[in-house]
């Protein structure tokens, strides 16, 4: 059985269920670590402390995992790859020497003067003791993540996607074991333990795929024009696209004084990513190669066709996510409060859950747009539309607005919207994809009309739930079997 998913493994369509297997175990992991954090009364006060140490692993992550290697690297290995493979491995060593040197430097600068640098995440200036020791002891996950993200990025290109499901889930599995093991003993000092030993086994299971590809892993010091080019012509853009982290970061900084509510914010956070992964992520994961593979190809009618029926099969995915959380808000809420009880510190949880839903749907849509924008080279755009976004959020924070969320929720549409109005004389959209939107915005207003029926009578929830749910899968059957119908096959 497991030879014969390796044979198929290299499909689009295997590769994604394979890669959201691993997703699924990653986010529903990653879950319960927030679940153990906000539930935990022994973690109390502490937990706040852990989510902005942690944030410099978090955006190093998708400054260079998520930017300079997923949205950057990939393509340009993929393209070498086809021209000679042997050279572009070449080219991917230098980059991993690159890549383990900056964070080696940046480094040491960040432990000549640690105070200073974690004073820019918090509103306190005085940085608490144990949010330096915690960033202390999360460097060597900095190494790691880098690493391992490097490995992933050669291991897609070369559609191993069974090697890349396998070690998301040992990853989560290690982790959380050992964060279990430890959390009676270290408290909140087992969740850096965890994250590390996670890291570390993954890091071993990579390897074990470049050998199989007969690829060595070593540390080269040549220069190659082409490869430092691009790396210095995507520094903004790498910057820009982690947007939806950099608005977190900024988030995380107004809400540090407000006991909790970062540690809330970011379990609403993880319901949302367990979505966004499962679906999202890998389906693009997968996809993305092979768009950058097409355009290579300069074969615009084949390109145009597949990126159409790529949006498709992704408009239902989003759509389907999108309105079960935003229409059936009132249970989502219900079963959190059984979940972790009153540990939640945020008002209004019913709005909340209603505001990740639509903040789902931007950072959906804008994963996927803005790789689009990388395979067409029009960096510059995403840099100005994440700048502006950025400056506007800022400005609004600082006026003191009562809900900060509601900031945050401003910026990531504002940015989603200028990023897909960019691509609309950029790419051509049939009228059968302007047929599907018009589809999406009838069940919209039909399930709104009816949620607020609904709400206009005394309903039990489960009764709610229920019509709602119907609602939902019947509209939703209704525009797949129109989209297949308008695509003729969805296959990919």
């Amino acid at each position: 059985m497991m030879k014969i998913i390796r044979a198929n493994s290299q499909s689009i369509y295997i590769g994604s269920i394979l890669i959201s297997i691993g997703m699924i175990v990653a986010r529903v992991v990653a879950f319960y670590r927030e679940f153990l954090l906000i539930s935990s009364e022994n973690l109390k006060g502490t937990t706040d402390l852990f989510y902005v140490a942690f944030t410099i692993t978090d955006f190093l992550y998708f400054l260079f995992v998520g930017g300079l290697l997923g949205a950057t690297f990939v393509p340009f290995y993929s393209k070498e790859k086809v021209i000679d493979s042997y050279k572009a491995w070449d080219k991917a060593n230098i980059l991993f020497t690159y890549l383990v040197t900056t964070i080696f430097v940046l480094t040491i600068v960040f432990l000549i003067k640690p105070t200073f640098f974690l004073s820019l995440l918090t509103s306190n200036n005085k940085v608490p003791e144990l949010l330096l020791n915690l960033t202390y002891f999360l460097v060597p996950s900095w190494f790691l993540i880098i690493i391992n993200g490097f490995l992933i990025s050669v291991i897609n290109v070369h559609k191993d996607y069974m090697r890349y499901s396998t070690s998301l889930i040992f990853n989560n599995i290690v982790m959380i074991i050992l964060i279990l093991i430890g959390k009676s003993s270290l408290g909140i000092y087992a969740f850096p333990l965890g994250i590390i030993g996670g890291n570390i086994v993954q890091f071993f299971i990579l390897v074990r795929g470049l050998r199989k590809e007969n690829l060595k892993l070593q540390f080269t010091w040549k220069f190659d024009k082409a490869l430092w080019s691009l790396i210095l012509r995507s520094l903004p853009v790498i910057l820009c696209l982690g947007y939806y982290q950099l608005s977190l970061i900024l988030f995380q900084r107004y809400a540090f004084e407000d006991d909790g509510v970062i540690t809330a914010f970011k379990f609403f956070d993880k319901i949302v990513q367990l979505f966004f992964g499962v679906l999202i992520v890998s389906y693009v994961t997968a996809a993305y190669p092979v768009l950058a593979e097409k355009y290579t190809n300069k074969n615009k009618k084949e390109f145009q066709e597949f990126l159409e029926k790529v949006l498709a099969n992704l408009s239902l995915k989003i759509t389907f996510i999108f309105f079960s959380i935003y229409f059936l808000n009132k249970e989502v809420v219900w079963v959190i409060k059984v979940l972790v009880g009153n540990s939640v510190y945020l008002n209004n949880l019913e709005g909340t859950v209603q505001t990740m839903a639509i903040i789902f749907l931007c950072i959906s849509l804008t994963f996927f747009l803005t790789r689009i924008y990388l395979i067409f080279e029009k960096q510059l755009y995403i840099v100005i539309v994440s700048l502006l976004s950025l400056i506007v959020s800022c400005l609004l924070y600082e006026k003191n607005f009562e809900n900060i969320i509601t900031v945050f929720l401003i910026g990531n549409i504002l940015y989603s919207l200028l990023i897909a109005i960019g691509l609309l004389n950029k790419i051509e959209i049939s009228k059968r994809y302007f047929t599907q939107l018009l589809l999406v915005i009838v069940e919209f207003i039909t399930i709104c009309l009816i949620n607020s029926w609904i709400d206009r009578i005394t309903t039990p929830l489960y009764t709610h739930a229920l019509i709602i749910g119907i609602t939902i899968s019947i509209t939703l059957y209704l525009n797949k079997f129109l989209t297949k119908k308008l695509y003729k096959t969805l296959s990919i």
